[in-house]
């Protein structure tokens, strides 16, 4: 035992030393999230050298979709900008494509950037990178904002919590899809924002988080939009004026927020949604699985699933104290029950959303999902987390039977569900329990840190429980691919010894092959019609032929070793295990067919090749023999097997044939993977839903297979077989004509295409090249409306003549969604950086009571006298003291002198009372006897309940560090006695200081320490009925009296200061009548003077009218004189 005690205390120093550069940051929130930052990087790095992920093996967290998709993605970007691409078109692949829509839904994020410090053949590296740093991310955001939960965070738990949120089996299983990771991460910060919305710092986080989470990924940004709304809702709205005005800014912010993503939504809404419109649909109503399937989800041994075609398959696993802490959680009082009910409500609405189809659809942003089935349900682990650490908080608040009654129901679960979903893991049954009850112990402890180790502990294993993927040679060998794919002559390209299905794009070749959740469906319809192997989102350039390589201008493919490959391909060069070959044709890109109206609708992929290249291929009968355990029929056109056992091989055997240059096409229904061979020797492994094989020159002694094993016990698969043999002299013909008939001076620059073309009369012109509304054409200057060919591929219509042909390509929505960008960037601006409606509103009141001294405006949420707002200072909550409280407890002495304000109409009230406040200060100010916390005193026991003495405690515990240090007294300030009594003196200096008082604004009265605070000391928050109720005995009953004692002397402290309040009153009262009586006598005086002026104005305006006479009398007296004189004369 010292031993060990001696070892834990060097593990406590370690850790004490460790954390100590941590204490610096004084915000607890950026704390948690540096914590957890520092501590996921470490764990990662372990982690990344004992598995071996690259760089340090050829392990990879990229797996499944990320192999096809992801990376070669993350190839592209970085060909964009280290080989000069573009960021709207990209050639390599899908026979060209909507770059910029293809970055939109996999690569909008930041950390996309960080491909560009690695080598191309350095893009797995790149990609775990990337991976990792979005966890470590998803997990600091998270920690942040469960630190910001409480009053009083602790770092530990909210780091633990975070830990088992990111390192939960939906984040390790769907990792992969690393373009939802951004999106995620953010949203803690958008719940930051949505509880705050009431003030401009919470609009902030809401606005931009939801902006940048639709940016960067807009279909996890529907999802979002979806929880928030309902979120908001549930729990944060409130039937009254200010939840209408909150609800304001919740509209306004959401709205403003899609606005600044329009440069993402309306491209999307332009290239993807009008092609997926069949996935829009709303399905059938169907509950996917029973209930034993879904609780065995929730258990460590049901593993990660990444793809499957079960869409109620959810990894949802996050360690058993998720279970503990959720059932504390409510089992405490601290959350509202609105809070508490509403995130139940929540949590188990999108745990049913997981199984019912109707509800999946929904929160699927109104889309069928396909192979990653509930991708929302990292908002089912996310509130989990929420209440897991709310509950674990609220240990020392919670009593001894609720901890071990939680404890002991979580045990009892795990070990039921064990046993009820018939596991082979039945040792869980024991272990599961054993780690409930470790849970409990540290919760009846209520030692938090232990809590937060265990949770730890659970979240590293459950990331050790994951496995990486292997990465093939496509990858660790990604150098010789690169090599090959620039050994091309032009034209397109293809690598088919590669199994990465977007191989163009990860080596960069302008080639066919395709897999992206944004490609046209209908152009790969029209490929599969030809031969190729393609689905609703994929197409391969498995199943060629040299009439269809043609027409698609592909003059390189590149092989692995011993290939056979159909005329006209050459093998012209070697690269390690590799051939290149190539042909001597050069297709255009724009063709001009000789029935270009021509439908192809066949099921016979030859007639469809005929259709386009007439009379090319010869149709060849096939026939055949079935062998193996299952049963074989033949009926026309198709082979059927019935009674099929799963992994049991099923062959079909050809009969004895001689032709040359032959092709079969097969396709096996009820299985997609097939093979076809020639005397034992593989010719074409296929994977997908059915190709064409070119088999070559076949004699009748050779044996041509095919075989397939099906996954599953199948009552039935049919095989559907079709020959035909093609002679080299109609591909030489197919060549030439497509060459004379197509775009000459042919030019592609990025996402512009020119040439020029002569015909005698017009013809349409087909381009090889998905069709999208961003093409835009014009010939010889002049516009020119471009159309579907199959509904899959663009074409114009040529006029006879000369024509210089140009085509554009701009993303169909982009400068649109520029423009809804910036009008949404304004809008942020006046919402974020423009004055709020309560800043005016505050201005407004502020400049109101200048102009009437000793009022304020009645405030939102005002209760008028009776409630004061006391603010500490600093990180200390205030506390909201009610005086209608303490009215009904305190004697009815101190009663009586209150009456006269607690009774009075509420105007008046709210109006004496401001003049009384300031009194109050500055008496408290002059007069260091008199102190407010007494009144505040008294105001916390009378309106405390009774409570048992247990709780009282648990609570006393759990108080924050700096609320504790608030009731111990401030610096600076004396503690109440029963002896503290306003003398005369003070009463007259507050009197005369009356008229200054009144002057001042209700902003500053409100800013100022108000008369009442909280307790000064703990012990004065029991109640005078507990005092009088609990077992008096040794020190207990010591404490009780001197508890009492001091009860008493701030009882009459707070008499003296009611009786000093109610004299002030008296004397406001005073002063206020002889104000208005002073203000009457200068309006009277002020009047006297108005009519004296008015006098004074009328003789001055008769004299200046006397004045303007004077020059008119003086010449009329002039000429009287004059005319007198004349008469004289």
């Amino acid at each position: 035992m010292p031993a060990i005690k001696t070892w834990v205390h060097k593990i406590q120093a370690l850790g004490e030393r460790v954390y100590r550069p941590f204490l610096k940051i004084k915000n607890l929130q950026l704390r948690a999230a540096w914590v957890s930052l520092v501590l996921t990087a470490v764990i990662w790095f372990a982690a990344s050298l004992i598995i071996g992920l690259a760089p340090f093996g050829n392990e990879s967290l990229c797996t499944n979709d990320g192999y096809a998709q992801y990376m070669p993605f993350l190839s592209e970007f970085w060909s964009v900008f280290r080989e000069g691409g573009s960021m709207l078109y990209s050639w390599h692949g899908a026979l060209g494509s909507n770059f910029y829509l293809t970055m939109a839904y996999y690569l909008f994020s930041p950390f996309s950037f960080l491909v560009l410090l690695f080598d191309k053949a350095q893009i797995p590296s790149a990609a775990n990178l990337i991976i990792i740093l979005k966890n470590m991310l998803v997990i600091a955001i998270m920690a942040w904002y469960l630190a910001g939960k409480g009053k009083k965070p602790n770092v530990a738990l909210s780091v633990s919590c975070a830990m088992a949120y990111g390192f939960g089996f939906y984040f390790l299983g769907y990792a992969v899809n690393f373009m939802w990771m951004d999106s995620i991460a953010l949203t803690p910060l958008m719940l930051y924002g949505l509880e705050r919305l009431d003030t401009r710092k919470g609009r902030w986080f809401y606005l931009l988080s939801l902006a940048g989470a639709i940016l960067m990924n807009f279909y996890m940004g529907a999802i979002l939009c979806i929880f928030l709304f309902l979120y908001f809702v549930v729990i944060e709205w409130r039937w009254s004026k200010e939840g209408w005005k909150t609800a304001g800014w919740f509209a306004a912010c959401s709205i403003c927020a899609a606005l600044c993503a329009g440069i993402v939504l309306l491209p999307v809404v332009y290239g993807m949604f009008g092609a997926n419109a069949s996935r829009m649909s709303p399905p059938d109503f169907e509950v996917f699985n029973d209930w034993k399937y879904f609780f065995s989800r929730l258990l460590p041994d049901a593993g990660v699933v990444r793809i499957t075609h079960n869409r109620g398959t959810i990894n949802l696993y996050m360690g058993t104290g998720v279970l503990y802490g959720c059932l504390l959680y409510f089992f405490s009082k601290q959350p509202s029950r609105r809070t508490k009910y509403g995130l139940l409500f929540l949590c188990l609405l999108y745990l049913a959303a997981t199984q019912i189809s109707w509800l999946n659809y929904a929160f699927h942003g109104f889309y069928m999902q396909r192979q990653v089935p509930n991708r929302f349900a990292f908002l089912v682990v996310f509130l989990a987390a929420i209440m897991m650490e709310q509950g674990f908080m609220a240990l020392g608040r919670l009593k001894f039977w609720k901890i071990g009654l939680c404890g002991g129901l979580c045990a009892i679960y795990f070990g039921a569900v064990v046993w009820l979903t018939d596991s082979d893991q039945i040792w869980l049954a024991f272990l599961l329990p054993a780690v409930c009850i470790l849970y409990l112990l540290a919760g009846l402890f209520r030692k938090r840190q232990l809590v937060s180790l265990l949770i730890a502990i659970e979240s590293i294993i459950g990331l050790v429980m994951v496995a990486p993927g292997s990465l093939d040679e496509s990858f660790t060998n990604m150098s010789a691919y690169i090599e090959a794919a620039r050994m091309t002559p032009g034209g397109r390209a293809e690598i088919v010894c590669s199994d990465i299905a977007n191989a163009p794009t990860l080596y960069g070749m302008n080639g066919i092959s395709a897999f992206n959740s944004v490609i046209n469906p209908k152009t790969a319809a029209l490929l599969g019609k030809l031969g190729f192997a393609s689905g609703e989102n994929y197409y391969r350039f498995f199943g060629y032929n040299p009439l269809s390589a043609l027409f698609f201008n592909v003059r390189s493919i590149t092989t692995g070793k011993n290939a056979d490959l159909p005329y006209p391909f050459v093998k012209t060069v070697e690269v390690q295990n590799m051939e290149v070959w190539t042909s001597p044709y050069e297709i255009p890109i724009g063709l001009c067919l000789e029935n270009p109206d021509v439908l192809l609708s066949s099921a016979n992929k030859f007639e469809n090749n005929n259709e386009l290249f007439p009379g090319s291929f010869l149709p060849y009968e096939l026939t055949g023999t079935g062998s193996g355990d299952s049963t074989f029929v033949r009926e026309e056109g198709t082979y059927k097997f019935t009674d099929i056992k799963a992994d049991d091989l099923n062959t079909l055997t050809l009969d004895p044939i001689e032709a040359d240059n032959l092709y079969i096409y097969a396709k096996v229904d009820g299985t997609k993977k097939f093979s076809v061979t020639r005397n034992g020797k593989l010719v074409a492994e296929n994977k997908y839903e059915g190709n064409m094989v070119f088999v070559g020159d076949v004699l009748p002694q050779d044996k041509i297979q095919i075989s397939f094993r099906a996954e599953n016990d199948k009552n039935e698969a049919t095989v559907k077989l079709q020959g035909a043999t093609l002679a080299n002299a109609k591909v030489e013909e197919a060549a030439e004509y497509l060459i004379a008939n197509g775009l000459q001076n042919e030019s592609i620059n990025k996402n512009v295409i020119t040439g020029t073309y002569h015909t005698d009369q017009e013809r349409m012109m087909i381009f090889t090249v998905p069709f999208d509304e961003g093409w835009k054409a014009t010939i010889n200057g002049q516009p020119v409306p471009t159309t579907a060919w199959q509904e899959a591929l663009v074409s114009i219509q040529v006029p006879a003549g000369e024509s210089e042909i140009k085509l554009v390509y701009i993303p169909a929505g982009l400068v649109e969604g520029a423009v809804a960008s910036g009008i949404g960037v304004m809008m942020a601006l006046v919402i974020l950086a423009g004055p709020s409606v309560n800043d005016w509103k505050k201005r407004k009141s502020k400049s109101a009571a200048q102009d009437q001294p000793g009022s304020e405006d009645r405030q939102p949420g005002d209760q008028g006298f009776d409630h004061f707002e006391v603010d500490f200072g600093g990180s200390r909550p205030s506390t909201v003291v009610d005086l209608s409280e303490i009215r009904d407890e305190i004697p009815a002495r101190l009663h009586k002198p209150l009456q006269t304000i607690f009774d009075k109409p509420e105007t008046e009230t709210v109006q004496e009372a401001s003049s009384s406040l300031d009194l109050a200060d500055e008496q408290a100010e002059n007069q260091s006897e008199l102190k407010p916390e007494a009144a505040g005193d008294g105001n916390e026991m009378a309106s405390q309940e009774q409570k048992p003495a247990d709780e009282t405690a648990e609570k006393k515990d759990d108080q924050p560090q700096d609320e504790a240090a608030g009731i111990e007294g401030r610096p600076g300030e004396k503690p109440a006695s029963a002896q503290d009594q306003p003398d005369s003196k003070s009463l007259e200096t507050s009197a005369q200081s009356q008229d200054e008082r009144q002057s001042e604004s209700s902003s500053r009265r409100l800013e100022e320490k108000p008369m009442l605070e909280p307790a000064a000391k703990p012990e004065l928050h029991l109640d005078q009925s507990e005092m009088e109720t609990e077992p008096a005995n040794g020190q207990e009953a010591q404490d009780l009296r001197e508890a009492k004692d001091r009860f008493d002397a701030d009882a009459k402290s707070g008499m003296a200061a009611s009786a000093g309040l109610a004299e002030n009153q008296e004397q406001a009262a005073a002063k206020k009548e002889e104000a208005q009586a002073c203000q009457t006598a200068d309006e009277q005086k002020m009047g006297l003077l108005l009519s004296q002026e008015d006098s004074i104005q009328e003789n001055l305006d008769e004299k200046s009218l006397d004045q303007q006479d004077l020059p008119e009398k003086a010449h009329s007296k002039k000429t009287q004189s004059e005319e007198s004189e004349s008469a004289k004369n």
